[in-house]
């Protein structure tokens, strides 16, 4: 049976909004696109994408909205500003959907109000990046009403091949923050492994080689050695969305929160040093000698 055809907006044309637009009009959909930079969304337009002024243009007409956007502040403008907010173009009963990592806070507060606009929302951020996206395998969690997130499987199954719902608003920004937090801490692991090795004389190449053969090792920490010999930094996860998720999970850290406030700290400092165009991965120089 074929997905039925939505008209769908897509606020935000970063690497991976562009990947979720273009996807969406690949399968059949009726996709209107907004970006703060139109040259971002020229190359959509082959594929029959309409490009709108503002996100209350895009969201005007849509029976589903999208979001994938830097932070709070981006997405509380892009959905909230005054006059031409997205908010402003929803169609009662249209599906807002929140892609991006925000704290759970903000997530609350516009759950409600797109919910006085008489529109719904779920939020669903993104686990992955580009290769996964890519690939239709990127992850999201889902958190609000059950029913408007089996609402919204048939889009987000556009891009990802897991969907896991979490629980009320808020939840699902929780848990992306909170394995955010967990694959900083062992890329920084990584880099520390790699940098106490070379002091002994031992490459990179043979430090990965022996960290495949262990136990401790995640697959998220076998990636992140690989990417560190390779010495590949092209911005799948850049060090300063890394800082910036690493502050959100800081706000919502138990008392026993060393560890987390040390990553922090690491990430920060990266950024300070001009690395928070690259990828995470390149917090090994950091360590280097």
């Amino acid at each position: 049976m074929s997905t039925p055809s939505h008209t769908i907006a897509v606020l935000g044309l970063g690497r991976m909004g562009t990947i979720f637009a273009s996807k969406l009009a690949d399968t059949g959909h009726h996709v209107t696109v907004w970006n703060r930079t139109r040259a971002h969304a020229i190359p959509l337009e082959a594929k029959g994408v309409t490009v709108a002024a503002s996100p209350k243009d895009a969201a005007t007409g849509a029976n589903v909205v999208v979001a994938m956007l830097r932070d709070d502040d981006a997405s509380r403008d892009v959905w909230l500003r005054p006059g031409d907010g997205a908010i402003e173009g929803l169609s009662p009963d249209a599906l807002a959907i929140e892609l991006s990592t925000l704290q759970p806070r903000w997530v609350t507060a516009l759950a409600d109000e797109i919910a006085k606009r008489g529109a719904h929302f779920i939020e669903a951020p993104v686990i992955g990046s580009t290769p996964q996206a890519n690939a239709g395998q990127a992850i999201h969690f889902t958190g609000g009403d059950p029913a408007l997130a089996d609402r919204a499987k048939p889009i987000l199954s556009a891009w990802s091949g897991a969907i896991h719902h979490v629980g009320p608003i808020g939840s699902a920004a929780v848990a992306k923050l909170a394995v955010n937090a967990l694959f900083a801490v062992q890329v920084i692991g990584v880099a520390q492994y790699h940098a106490m090795l070379g002091a002994a004389g031992l490459g990179a190449a043979q430090a990965t080689e022996l960290l495949n053969h262990l136990p401790v090792a995640s697959p998220a920490a076998k990636g992140a050695a690989a990417l560190m010999t390779a010495q590949r930094d092209d911005a799948l996860f850049p060090i300063e969305l890394v800082a910036k998720d690493l502050r959100y999970a800081g706000a919502l850290a138990c008392k026993h929160g060393a560890l987390l406030e040390a990553a922090t700290s690491t990430f920060e400092e990266a950024n300070s040093n001009g690395l928070g165009g690259e990828n995470i991965t390149a917090i090994r120089k950091l360590f280097a000698a």
